[in-house]
This record gives C-alpha cells, structure tokens and sequence, in this order.
C-alpha cells in the first residue's frame, strides 16, 4: 500500500507540474475539467474533435455559441489510458480497484486542461 501512495503522489506532483503550463482564458485555467468548462458557458455547444496529430491521452473540443465571440478551441489531457495500463500491469488487487475508479471516470472529471486557443471570427490586425 505504501508503494501506490508513492506512485500516487508522483504521478499528482508531476500531472500538476505539467498542467499548471496552461493558459487562462475566459475563466478556464490550468487543470479546469470538462465538467468545469461546461459549468462556465450552459449554453455553448462543444463539440469533440478528433486531430491526426492526437495522443492516447489527449482530448481536443472547440466550443461555440451565444455570448462566446469565435471559437474556443481546448487540448486536454486524459489521464485514464495511462491508469488503465497501470491496471493491467499491477498483480496487487487493491491497486487494481484504485486504478479502475480512475479508469472509469467521466469525460467530465477525468479530462484537464492543457492549453487553451481563441480563434476569431474574422481576422484583425495587431500592428498598427
């Protein structure tokens, strides 16, 4: 049990180290959920895309409607795939039990955000 506390607490340390790179814009920040994103604009559609260049472990949405100027495009990061081959790989039941909570979590909790991108409805100059 000591053993996946320790692993837990690394992986923690460093997914918050890495997320913490994010971008902050119109309230979404580093480590804002989906569920969280979706708290903040009710009424925008979001809809899921699927990039060629996309990992495992990415997620990619761009969200659009009433009251956002443009689109918002947002990367990120899915954690379930690399505790699902944590699961696979461990012998312990009770990680096994640990790791499968995470693996079956929601889109909603699981997914963090990476970085954020506003892409504007039309082009506008930024030099005078």
């Amino acid at each position: 049990m000591i053993k996946l506390s320790f692993l837990a607490t690394c992986f923690l340390a460093c997914f918050l180290v890495a997320g913490s790179s994010a971008e902050i814009y119109r309230g979404i920040g580093p480590l804002s959920t989906l569920g969280g994103v979706k708290k903040l604009f009710p009424g925008a559609k979001f809809n899921k895309m699927n990039p060629a260049w996309a990992q495992e472990d990415d997620a990619m949405y761009s969200v659009s409607g009433a009251g956002i100027q443009g689109t918002i495009i947002i990367k990120f990061h899915d954690p379930r795939p690399f505790f699902k081959k944590m699961m696979e790989e461990t012998t312990d039941n009770n990680s096994k039990e640990i790791y499968k909570d995470f693996v079956e979590d929601s889109e909603e909790n699981s997914l963090s955000v990476s970085w954020v991108r506003w892409i504007p409805d039309a082009p506008f100059p930024v030099d005078g």
